[in-house]
């Protein structure tokens, strides 16, 4: 009997990319490292799981279960026993209730590399016992990207330009003349608590006209010469017994001198942030800076702040693609050093970039195209904007995606997936004050905010889709009687559904299902709440966990959103690229794969046990043995 061959697998996840853009980029020829993999195996939709939301989706795809099974089934949970205001960073794998392939993998005796995929490296257990780490830590509620678990100091940007009261833009003095004919100012910034201090010499050319800027540290060392948008090589800076190592780029500057923009970005530690912990330093020194996060202290490619600070979009593409750089070099480094089995990467930015800008882009789903008539606020121009960055944004991608084929061999499965799509929103809804004018959520004063009465609180919007009840017996502040839980869950739902949005006139806005209604939809068990809420497309909400006292139910909210959709809108699904020994060579497909459904596929094509919890089948179709 022939053996089964040995098989790798080579994952590169590109979180966000939406199918209808992608299927208009691949006809127009736009992703041509991704075309490749397209027709030499498959192309299918993916359908993502309920809610369509990173933890969700990209766990179901490891685990090959449900998020009810998988249990995280958002970005934060809630659980029994403690105040509904008291939520966990689901996304570590601690709270993942289910064998992973990554653990099937190691099992059967497989090397896995994980280069910083979200979720992997919990406060109390790694992915893999055996493998390699590398970032993949998740804080707060959102995703790797946001919020800086690894760095010694955040992105900052200083400006002679009058600003607002974000600490991390900061008003510098307008430059000054000094004594051998510059202009002279300083940039001032804390890492780890140790000031450090920056003068920035302004220089004139023989024209007199002012085009660069050098740095010089306290020592009169200069770090570096900065023209107009050029970015500086790596800089470190020692504070304590850590050593932070960031770039700067200026990003403006009159020819009188008179106005000055430099940005720094996060400065990210030399070392800490890999498992095993001695290959930081090693990385460091062999590729450069764990470039963690791409994050600007201002949201970009919105107009008001392009004003502000120019070249502000450009700036966070550049920092896009130089991560992009990284992924795939330190991945070709730790591959040809230490090999690997199975290695999963991941590029969110097709998904920040996509928050950002997708609100202004119309939907497309001809099942809800009719909504764009209702949105006050569709602008064709801003459209038109929005799409091409997008699509400047999905070819960095692509080019991530060339690069890191070059680590496939013969014997190599690659996949290129993401975990949901996007769809534009122009409202949100405050849930936790809607609530609370229907006399279902009580607050009481706080000085000058508010806080939430529990001994008067019904329910509660505690995470992006789900809504407890305020229950006796299970809630550490429960006033609702058993008797009365499904009365009064039901005018909880009517009195969401009553809301109608005072400037469109829209009503319907929500799709409410009460817990015994979300087993067909993946979602079960102690982990969700007593009633789970989808938007109409146009809206999204967000659990203010104690309302403000401005705050309004009906908001404007320019933006793109996944969590609060169907996973079956055009817009909100993911894409599933297959190709390798194994696959058959069908090309562009009009079949779904779902999430629970790779688990089982990857493991039968690289010989490996299923993941035990697994809920999905093998996606025979792709498959030629």
């Amino acid at each position: 009997m022939r053996s089964k061959p040995h098989r790798k697998l080579l994952f590169i996840a590109l979180d966000g990319f939406r199918l209808d853009v992608f299927k208009d980029m691949l006809e127009e020829g736009l992703l041509p490292n991704i075309e490749g993999l397209v027709n030499s195996g498959a192309f299918l939709e993916l359908l993502p799981t309920y809610p369509a939301i990173t933890p969700a989706s990209w766990t179901s795809m490891i685990t090959g279960s449900w998020p009810g099974t998988h249990g995280l089934i958002c970005f934060q949970l809630h659980f029994t026993g403690e105040r509904l205001d008291v939520l966990h960073n689901a996304f570590q794998p601690e709270y993942v209730n289910a064998e992973t392939l990554w653990e099937c993998a190691e099992r059967a005796g497989r090397r896995v590399v994980l280069v910083h995929f979200p979720g992997t490296r919990g406060a109390r257990k790694l992915a893999v016992e055996k493998g390699i780490i590398i970032g993949g830590r998740v804080m707060g509620h959102y995703t790797v990207g946001e919020f800086g678990t690894f760095e010694l100091a955040p992105t900052r940007i200083f400006t002679t330009r009058e600003v607002g009261a974000d600490k991390r833009i900061m008003q510098i003095p307008t430059p000054s003349p000094s004594e051998d004919g510059m202009l002279k100012t300083r940039i001032t910034f804390e890492v780890q608590g140790h000031t450090i201090n920056y003068d920035v010499l302004i220089v004139p050319d023989d024209s007199g006209r002012y085009r660069e800027a050098r740095i010089i540290d306290a020592d009169g060392r200069c770090l570096a010469r900065l023209r107009l948008n050029e970015w500086s090589d790596p800089i470190s800076v020692k504070a304590g017994d850590r050593i932070g190592i960031f770039r700067l780029k200026l990003m403006e500057l009159s020819e009188d001198g008179s106005r000055l923009t430099i940005i720094q970005t996060h400065v990210s530690p030399a070392d800490g942030y890999t498992i095993p912990a001695d290959l930081s330093a090693e990385i460091t020194s062999k590729i450069g800076a764990f470039p963690e996060r791409v994050e600007l202290p201002l949201t970009p490619f919105r107009e008001e702040n392009e004003r502000l600070i120019p070249s502000l979009g450009r700036t966070y593409i550049e920092l896009g693609w130089q991560q992009a750089d990284w992924l795939a070099r330190t991945s070709s480094y730790i591959a040809k050093k230490y090999g690997f089995d199975l290695l999963f990467t991941e590029w969110h930015e097709i998904d920040h970039t996509n928050h950002y800008v997708g609100g202004y882009i119309p939907i497309m789903d001809p099942s809800y195209k009719h909504l764009n008539r209702k949105n006050p606020y569709l602008d064709e121009e801003r459209a038109e904007r929005a799409l091409k960055i997008t699509r400047e944004i999905c070819r960095i991608g692509d080019s991530f995606v060339g690069e890191m084929l070059k680590l496939a061999d013969e014997d190599t499965i690659v996949v290129v997936a993401s975990d949901h799509g996007i769809v534009p929103a122009h409202t949100q809804i405050n849930v936790n004050r809607a609530l609370m004018e229907a006399g279902l959520l009580a607050v009481e004063e706080d000085g000058s905010s508010l806080r939430i009465d529990w001994s008067r609180t019904i329910a509660y919007h505690w995470e992006r889709n789900f809504i407890s009840i305020n229950l006796k017996g299970r809630e550490p502040t429960g006033i609702v009687d058993p008797e009365d839980y499904w009365d009064v869950r039901e005018e909880v739902i009517s009195a969401l559904n009553r809301l109608e949005d005072p400037k469109t006139g829209e009503k319907n806005i929500f799709m409410l299902f009460r817990r015994e209604e979300c087993q067909p939809l993946g979602l079960y068990g102690e982990r969700i709440g007593d009633i789970f809420l989808l938007l109409k497309s146009g809206y999204t909400t967000w659990p203010r966990l104690t309302p403000k006292p401005e705050e309004k139910v009906f908001q404007k909210a320019i933006g793109g959103a996944h969590t609060f959709f169907h996973p079956t809108i055009l817009e909100n699904k993911g894409i599933f690229v297959i190709s390798g020994p194994g696959i058959a060579e069908k090309g562009e497909t009009k079949e779904t794969i779902r999430a629970v459904d790779v688990a089982s596929t990857l493991a039968h094509l690289l010989n490996i046990p299923t993941p035990s919890k697994n809920q999905g089948s093998v996606y025979w179709n792709i498959i030629k043995e």
